[in-house]
């Protein structure tokens, strides 16, 4: 299972990551006599958002001063 990495991660923005992916699998694979690649593509795109917010918060880490 490909979602167990995301899903048991220290990060909770990865663990987020995981439970959009796997939503997102599940609800388009339920539906997909309907319309698959709708679905999919939507939960695809929140997945995107979380994996931008994961690497601006560790680019935002790295760049701020250590106090």
């Amino acid at each position: 299972m490909h979602l167990r990495p995301l899903l048991i991660s220290s990060d909770p923005v990865l663990r987020l990551l995981g439970v959009i992916v796997g939503l997102g699998l599940a609800v388009a694979a339920g539906f997909f006599y309907l319309s698959f690649v709708s679905k999919w593509c939507f939960f695809g795109a929140a997945g995107s958002a979380v994996i931008y917010l994961y690497f601006h918060r560790r680019a935002a880490a790295r760049l701020s001063p250590a106090l």
